[in-house]
Parts: structure tokens; sequence; C-alpha cells
């Protein structure tokens, strides 16, 4: 059963914040005695529940009408309690910002500023013109905010929508990756492993004959050792990152969205070969994506050990876990590049999600050569 909601989890604590303006009209009203009490109290739980109605609101026209309502009850408040309630249209110049259709907005906006400008006539000429100069900056500075709130939300947009495509364009690119190397180790092994394969089956042929199957064992062995440097030469061209390289950019992606990032590393950082720095590299930076996206998290630990012949690298965030959820693309990419260098990824749940990426270690010997 869905859990009850006063607003929608998405706006934070600003619609609870916003509720304390009512506290004054709320002393007006306590002010009065009587129906006209009640009446004023009935407003306000009225007024309470079409704000709430509002920020759930996700069509236009719903938009439309309960802003609409809550206007009415505003010029309520101000005629018959008090005429300083009028301040109260803040909260549906917020609203209107929101309608979607431009042409829907242009004319929220003329009505709601018409309105409010008549408002504060009839305000002067019932309380006075100091009544006036106290009110008007306030009407209008609310009749223009509707159109800073749309630009502010656009501008999100735009930006939302731009991120979208800088992620399509670097998966474009990643593709584009992936169909070089794989032309390249067609072109570059292709023939020379075909000339091995040729090269084994003529010495089963002629495994008699001791000289032609020496001499084409020597002619596999050169080819094989070429078929090696092409591998290297393939792999030199590919685009590496290194794990601190990949560190500072987790530093400016969390920054970005107000996620602390703390650290334990050792000085200096492992040396690792250029492959598994690239491989940790890129695990680290899609975890850092994972939890600026999911994670609703405040900080960030990232600690990089040697322990029992493997290099230990541990993501903590103290955000609201993986509880429920299943493995994604992301999880499931790093799974898969963390497997080309016999690594394993485990994730446990303390306080937040603990992500541990567990790479072997080549083992040196007393000497210092590697087994």
């Amino acid at each position: 059963m869905k859990s009850f909601e006063l607003f929608p989890r998405r706006f934070g604590l600003i619609p609870y914040v916003f509720l304390a303006y009512l506290a004054l009209p709320l002393f007006h009203v306590l002010s009065e005695s009587g129906l006209k009490r009640n009446i004023g109290f009935v407003l306000l739980v009225v007024f309470v529940v079409a704000y709430r109605e509002a920020y759930r609101a996700v069509k236009d026209v719903s938009l439309i009408v309960w802003s609409t309502i809550l206007f009415v009850l505003i010029l309520a408040l101000a005629w018959f309690y008090q005429p300083y309630n009028l301040m109260l249209a803040f909260y549906i110049s917020n609203f209107i910002g929101w309608i979607g259709d431009a042409r829907l907005f242009k004319r929220s906006v003329s009505v709601f500023g018409s309105v409010l400008v008549y408002c504060g006539v009839i305000l002067i000429d019932a309380y006075g013109i100091q009544t006036g100069v106290v009110a008007f900056p306030f009407i209008i500075v609310m009749a223009l905010t509707p159109i800073a709130v749309r630009n502010s939300a656009e501008r999100g947009r735009l930006e939302e929508e731009l991120d979208a495509a800088n992620e399509q364009i670097r998966e474009l690119s990643r593709q584009e990756e992936r169909v070089r190397i794989a032309r390249d180790l067609h072109d570059t092994l292709g023939h020379t492993l075909s000339l091995i394969t040729l090269k084994s089956q003529v010495i089963q042929r002629v495994r008699n004959d001791s000289d032609r199957v020496l001499e084409e064992a020597k002619g596999i062995e050169h080819t094989s050792r070429s078929a090696l440097k092409q591998v290297r030469e393939l792999v030199s061209d590919m685009r590496g990152s290194s794990v601190a390289e990949e560190l500072v950019q987790m530093q400016e992606i969390l920054s970005a969205a107000s996620i602390e990032l703390k650290t334990e590393l050792p000085e200096p950082l492992p040396d690792l070969t250029p492959l598994k720095q690239t491989i940790i590299g890129m695990c680290i930076r899609e975890l850092a994506t994972n939890i600026v996206r999911h994670s609703s998290a405040s900080t960030c630990l990232v600690s990089i050990q040697k322990t029992d012949g493997s290099l230990v690298t541990s993501v903590k965030d103290n955000g609201i876990g993986m509880t429920g959820a299943h493995y994604g693309n992301g999880l499931n990419g790093i799974v898969e590049r963390l497997a080309l260098v016999e690594g394993t990824l485990s994730i446990e749940e303390q306080s937040g999600t603990q992500f541990k990426l567990v790479v072997p270690l080549p083992i040196t010997t007393k000497g210092g050569d590697s087994g």
C-alpha cells in the first residue's frame, strides 16, 4: 500500500517552508470571533488543501483550476480580514510559472497581473495611499515572478536535454570505439592467426620431416611474435586513464551534485598495468555517476588498499541504499570490465551502499620479479 505524502517528495522541504507564511493570516483569523472566526478557519483549511493539490497537479488545466481557487481564497482573506493577506498571492506566482503551454501561460500571467493591480487600486481606495505605497512594489514583484519561475524551469529543462545529448554522444563514441577496435583486431590479427593455423596444419602433414617441422615451427614463432607486437600496438593506441585521473573527475562530478568526496589512499598509489588502471578508472567513473543519480547521498568515501594479493577499491556512500533494486546496465558493465582482469564486484548495505572492486595483483618473488 502506497504511503501517504502531504507533498510530492521531489519538492523536498520547500512546500512545508512556505506554509509558515500562513501564520499571519491565521493570527488575523484568531483575532476575530464568532461566525467570522469560524469562516476564516474554513478558508485557511481549504487554502491548505488547494495548495497541496496544486503541487500534485500534472496538467496545465489542473494548475490553473487550483491556482484560481487559491486566488479566490486570498482575495476573501484580504477583503474580509486583513488587506496585507493579498501578499499570499506569491503562492500562485510559483504555480503559474509551471504552466507548460505558452498561450495558457501568457493568458494566466495577464489575468493574474491585471487582477493584482486592480486589487491594489481597491486597497488604495479603501485604506489610503499609504497602504498602496507599501503594497504596490510587492504586487509588481508577484505579477512578474511567474516569468522568472518559467525561465528558471526552461533553463533546467534545457540543461537536462543537454545532459541527455552529451550522454548520447558519449554512447555513440563508445560504440564507435568498439567498432574501431573490432576492425583493427580483424585487420591486424586476422591474417596473422590464419597464417599460424596454416603452418600448424603443415606441421601435422610433414611431422616425419624433422627439418621441415623445425622450419615451420620457427615460422610460427616469428608469426606469433609479430601478432603479440600488433596487439601491444593496438592496446597502446586505446585511450586509457589512470585511477588518479578518474578520482579527480569523480571529485568534480560529486562536487557538482553537492556530495562531499573523502579518500583514503596509499602513498603512492599502487603501480598497476595500463589495462587495470583503465578498467578500475572506468568502474570508478560509473559508480560516481550512479551515486549522483540514484543514492541521494551527501558524502562518498573512496579507499584503496592492498590485501591478500589483491587491490581492493571501496566506494561507499551514505545514501538510501539499493534494497529491492536490480543491477542496471552500469553495474553489469562494471562486472564485465572487471572480468577482463579476473576482478570481482561486491555490494554491501551499510548505512548506504558500499561497492568493492577486487582486482588480483601479480605475485612477486622475494627478488622482486613478478610471477
